[in-house]
């Protein structure tokens, strides 16, 4: 059986499935377009690079295929579901499945209709459907919902997504056909983590406060059901026809061609480290400096802010357009949130550390510039930019704050006011003590920190003053 792989519409190459898996990718037609597919093989296609990026190119726990999620739905039997989990299952695989990479069977017809269009959804539709997704994600192990050949069916963990639309009065819609959607709702309603719909939005907010692209994020409650919103990167509306189209976007994993699996470093450096991803921007970035600044920073922020799930599938890289010179950037930042105030045990670190460095208070200037150094970054560029990040935060967090009073709704308010003060609190004792360490490394004349900062750091901090998304359509 042959699988056709789409770029944007257009054929970029062809290869050959078997039962389940994968088959024969070292013996793979590809046409002109299939060089722009990833930056991982963008010289020279690698079999086995080309097995993990299939991989995370799927929704993320494990779907092999996206024609399968509608196999799934037709196998469930949910006694009391009104619109039955088909809508469901297929709205999560739209919300995972990244846009501008299409899959077609030549055995069969597409799983999609041809009929393209948008379907008003009403909040209690939506509510319904997010529980749906949950339920059959948390169904137990002997359940239906739960396994298929194995896997789960195509729900992301334990929280399902589904894809909507806004329309152009202020109303959430459905895709329908082979339309697509440009905003992913997630429910958050985890008691472990209360507020966490509101957090991850104030969060959202307060990096794009900060100049950091980031996704738009709001809080809402549909018939008591918590969820958060995020608009898609990886979509655009264009402008002469108002048809929404796919951007193509790859995650930091897909984008080294390493297994999707080794998203976190919870077993060493089992992954791609940081400096993996300034030395990709490096080599395939239109403006390598440009981004090597905005990374830096984004860095620096999840750091300051105790966001402990930074890690390599919720940092993307966007290409250029199919008529432009072939170029990355780095996607608008989503999933941002932070640990601060909840109740954990244990010591709070970061996904993928800094200088190898995982636990938040253990990376301090030392640990930076280790990182700078590994990066091959300036490291008063570096040390800049983090000091700058630290002293412009509280300000940004309370303005998120206020902004989302407004226009946000949670059903537990308490739970995220609570959570904003102590991460306020943990900003002022991180920048103090960052401030202290600083100088007195400075004071003991540590080595490369003495005298002003060289040529090319300032030719960093010149980037870095700007704003991160000047005359970048892609990230407003």
């Amino acid at each position: 059986m042959k699988l056709h792989m789409l770029l944007h519409d257009t054929l970029a190459g062809t290869f050959r499935i078997g039962p389940g898996q994968l088959q024969s990718l070292d013996n793979i037609h590809w046409t002109a377009a299939g060089a722009r597919v990833s930056a991982a093989w963008h010289e020279t296609p690698d079999p086995v690079k080309l097995r993990h990026w299939l991989d995370a190119c799927l929704p993320e726990n494990g779907t092999r295929e996206p024609f399968e999620a509608r196999a799934i739905a037709l196998k469930l039997a949910l006694p009391g579901v009104i619109d039955g989990p088909i809508d469901t299952l297929w709205g999560n695989t739209d919300a995972e499945y990244p846009g501008a990479i299409r899959f077609v069977r030549d055995d069969e017809p597409e799983a999609q209709s041809a009929k393209a269009g948008y379907g008003r959804l009403s909040d209690t539709t939506i509510g319904r459907r997010l529980h749906e997704a949950w339920e059959i994600a948390n169904r137990s192990a002997k359940g239906p919902g739960r396994t298929y050949r194995q896997r789960r069916s195509s729900l992301s963990g334990a929280r399902g997504k589904l894809g909507l639309t806004l329309g152009d009065d202020g109303r959430w819609l459905g895709a329908e056909g082979t339309a697509l959607n440009t905003w992913i709702a997630k429910r958050e309603d985890n008691p472990k983590h209360e507020g966490e719909a509101g957090v991850e939005s104030i969060c959202q907010r307060t990096l794009a406060l900060l100049g950091i692209p980031a996704a738009r994020t709001f809080a809402r409650v549909f018939v008591g059901e918590q969820a958060v919103l995020s608009e898609r990167s990886d979509r655009y509306v264009e402008a002469a026809s108002g048809t929404v189209r796919p951007r193509h976007q790859e995650e930091f994993c897909q984008a080294c061609g390493w297994p999707g699996l080794l998203k976190y470093d919870e077993f060493g450096d089992s992954g791609p480290q940081w400096e993996d991803a300034y030395a990709l921007l490096a080599r395939h970035a239109a403006d390598p400096e440009f981004e090597h600044a905005k990374l830096t920073r984004i860095l620096a922020a999840c750091w300051a802010l105790g966001h402990n799930d930074l890690h390599r599938r919720n940092l993307g890289f966007t290409h250029n357009g199919p008529d432009e010179p072939f170029g990355l950037r780095i996607a608008p930042m989503y999933d941002t949130s932070s640990a601060i105030g909840l109740r954990v045990t244990g010591t709070l670190e970061m996904a993928v550390g800094i200088a190898r460095q995982r636990a938040f208070h253990r990376i301090g200037p030392a640990q930076w510039l280790e990182h700078a150094r590994a990066a091959g970054q300036d490291r008063e560029a570096v040390l800049e930019i983090v000091s700058r990040t630290l002293a412009d935060l509280p300000e940004a967090l309370a303005a998120a704050r206020e902004d989302a009073l407004e226009e946000d709704e949670n059903r537990r308010q308490q739970a995220v006011d609570r959570r904003v003060e102590a991460m306020l609190a943990y900003l002022a004792k991180r920048h103090q003590g960052w401030k202290t360490e600083l100088d007195r490394m400075r004071a003991i004349g540590a080595r490369g920190l003495k005298g002003a900062p060289d040529a090319a750091a300032e030719r960093t901090q010149r980037v870095h003053g700007k704003r991160l998304d000047r005359a970048d359509p892609q990230h407003r």
